[in-house]
């Protein structure tokens, strides 16, 4: 069960780990400022401007909390 517990944690800091190699911005589209973002100067981004980085981390929080709840359940089942 230990090897399982050290198998979850070591793949979960590796997936957020490997998160920072995703952030790499494409090369500019047509009309593109001077930011390379592919979108005419001033003109509202591609694809709208709706945040997800706080969906994102409920979500993350959500999950850890499922998988630590279900680890400890299976440790508590284990020991009697």
């Amino acid at each position: 069960m230990k090897n399982n517990f050290k198998i979850a944690i070591i793949t979960f800091v590796l997936f957020v780990s490997s998160t920072g190699l995703s952030l790499a911005d494409g090369p500019g589209g047509p009309g593109a400022g001077s930011s390379g973002t592919g979108a005419p100067t001033g003109a509202p981004p591609i694809g709208g401007s709706a945040p997800i980085d706080g969906g994102l981390a409920i979500l993350l929080i959500l999950a850890t909390l499922y998988i630590s709840e279900k680890i400890y359940c299976k440790m508590k089942l284990n020991k009697h």
